[in-house]
This record gives C-alpha cells, sequence and structure tokens, in this order.
C-alpha cells in the first residue's frame, strides 16, 4: 500500500514534527509505505500529487486545512484514487461537513476501518478546483484581511472578527449573474456560490444543509450590509423563510456560474483571495473520491487485498507469511 501524505507545516495547533511523527507511525504499523510532500503555499502541492499518482500512489492523505484540501483534490479530480483527510486547519469545514473525526486517531482508523467512498462534487476556476465556496463581494475582501497569525491564534473566531469590522464599508453592487443558462441582473453584497452547508456542521437544520455530493451547487445573492442583517439572513435561513425575503435569494446549478461587475470585485476560494471579477464557476460532479464514515465498503482493505497485504483472519495490514 503506498501513502502519499501531504502535510501543510504551519496549519493547525500541533506542531508539524509530532503530527508527523504519529502519522508515520501508524502507517508503519500497517506496513504501508508513505511518501511526504509539505506544503509551500506556491502551488507546488498539485503537481506533487499528480507525479505521486503517475508513480502508483493508491491513496492520497492530507494533513491540513480546507485549502490544502482544494489543492490535493485538485490533483485528484476525474481519478480512480481516494482522499484520506486528517483535519488540522482553522476552521476544518470541509471534514466537519462530511462527518470525519476532528481526533487525530479516529480520522487516522477511519482510513482502515469500516468507511464509504463519498464521490464529492467540486468547483473549477481557471485551472485549479475547490471543494468549499466560491464568493465575491463582503465575505471575499473579508477574507483578504485575515492574517494567518490572527487564524493560529483566534481560530474561527479570526473570521468573525474580521466581519464585524469590514461592515462599515459593506455596500450593495451591480452584477450580473448568469447561473447555468439564465441570467440575473441584481444589486448584492454578496454571491457565494456554495458545495458545502455554510459553517461546515453537519447537524444543521434541513434549511441549512448544502450537500457535497448532489450533482449541483447552491448560489446564495445576499443584499445584507449592516450586522442585524446578516443576522437575520442566518435567522431567515434557520427558519426556512426564503420567499419574498428582500435581504438574499438561493438559486441552484449544476453546470457554471459567471459574475461580472461594473468594477473589479474581489473573489475567494476556500478562503484563499484568488482574483477579482469576472469569474466563471464551473461545477465537476463526483469529481473526487473521498473517504467518509460510513459502512457501504472498504476501499483500502479491497486495495490491501490487491497488494497481497490484507488477511481475513489477521486484520488489515497483517504483513504476508508465505502459506
Amino acid at each position: 500500500m503506498q501513502v502519499f501524505l501531504v502535510i501543510n507545516p504551519i496549519s493547525g495547533a500541533v506542531d508539524e514534527s509530532t503530527r508527523l511523527n504519529h502519522y508515520l507511525k501508524f502507517f508503519q504499523s500497517h506496513n504501508w509505505t508513505c511518501q511526504v510532500h509539505r506544503t509551500s503555499g506556491n502551488e507546488k502541492t498539485v503537481d506533487a500529487v499528480r507525479q505521486a499518482i503517475q508513480k502508483g500512489a493508491d491513496l492520497v492523505v492530507v494533513s491540513g486545512g480546507d485549502g490544502t484540501i482544494s489543492e490535493a483534490a485538485t490533483a485528484l479530480c476525474a481519478t480512480e484514487i481516494p482522499l484520506g483527510i486528517l483535519p488540522a486547519g482553522t476552521g476544518n469545514i470541509m471534514a466537519r461537513d462530511l462527518g470525519i473525526p476532528m481526533n487525530t486517531d479516529r480520522a487516522l482508523d477511519l482510513l482502515v476501518n469500516e468507511h464509504r467512498i463519498c464521490s464529492m462534487d467540486l468547483m473549477k476556476v481557471g485551472e485549479r478546483c475547490y471543494a468549499l465556496n466560491v464568493s465575491i463581494g463582503f465575505s471575499a475582501t473579508t477574507m483578504g484581511t485575515v492574517e494567518r497569525e490572527q487564524k493560529k491564534r483566534f481560530g474561527f473566531l479570526a473570521y468573525l472578527i474580521n466581519v464585524v469590522i469590514n461592515l462599515t464599508g459593506a455596500r450593495l453592487h451591480r452584477l450580473q449573474v448568469q447561473v447555468d443558462d439564465l441570467i440575473y441582473r441584481v444589486r448584492a453584497s454578496e454571491v457565494m456560490v456554495g458545495n458545502t452547508s455554510l459553517v461546515g456542521f453537519r447537524r444543521m437544520p434541513r434549511q441549512l444543509v448544502i450537500l457535497p455530493d448532489d450533482g449541483a451547487v447552491d448560489v446564495i445573492i445576499s443584499r445584507a450590509l449592516t450586522l442585524w442583517d446578516w443576522i437575520m439572513v442566518v435567522v431567515n435561513f434557520v427558519l426556512g423563510i426564503k420567499s419574498a425575503n428582500p435581504r438574499f435569494r438561493t438559486l441552484s446549478a449544476r453546470s457554471r456560474i459567471v459574475v461580472q461587475s461594473a468594477s473589479p470585485l474581489t473573489v475567494q476560494a476556500d478562503g484563499d483571495v484568488i482574483g477579482t471579477t469576472p469569474v466563471e464557476v464551473q461545477v465537476l460532479p463526483g469529481a473526487v473520491r473521498v473517504i467518509v464514515p460510513g459502512n457501504e465498503r472498504n476501499l483500502v482493505s479491497e486495495l490491501l487485498r490487491k497488494a497481497g497485504l490484507y488477511r481475513a483472519n489477521r486484520g488489515i495490514g497483517a504483513a504476508p507469511t508465505g502459506d
């Protein structure tokens, strides 16, 4: 079993060496070979994962946050290689949305115990794929003001602090939003294309649930300007009051979304600023295979059987004895 481990050395509260030693010990205990790639923030991760696939990697495992997951997912798009996630970021929204344990040992155990394979949708902007959301306007501007040290010190609270700070500059923009074949001309403070639930919790009211594997994304157009407006947006979402609501509207897209503005507006994807409008988002249904909790089948076990490293009476990862 060949594992390609992508680790973000500056994410999470636990230092890189401690995390890495823990992972390597686990892989060795199951007789898995492991190649390690440390992210550097210069887009080399995508190429590194692609090269690992070409060299025969059976499984790609990511230890990092949502941005690191998106980089690996870009390389894994349209391949049969599964993705394992070891949450180690600030929000870990994708991991939470998929039900992946936040506890390191439990997340590792998921790789070898009962699990299923989720064919997760992705969103493509340019040559990169993203798993969580792409937004234009207020939230994108806010993301650009969050410093890495703030995230390490305050975690998810850092985003909320900057939301309040940036509210004074929020305003409505004239936008043209194309959703599949339909074109909308709107005045909005925010357009968000979401592939997951808004805050990454699985036990959300039905109205807040955005499924990452349903072949579609939600397009949320908001006119919220003040803190009270944003509070009411969330309240209305939770209560399911969507019709005749002046603060926001939701649409569904299965192909592409194009957002244009009179003047350039900041665009963010999965927490990182990626440019300005105009922007086109392509929907890629079932683009990447992710290991998630469940009991449909255990793909890792199947790979181990093919490699001759699985013995039903000895457990996963038992070395062949030659008998």
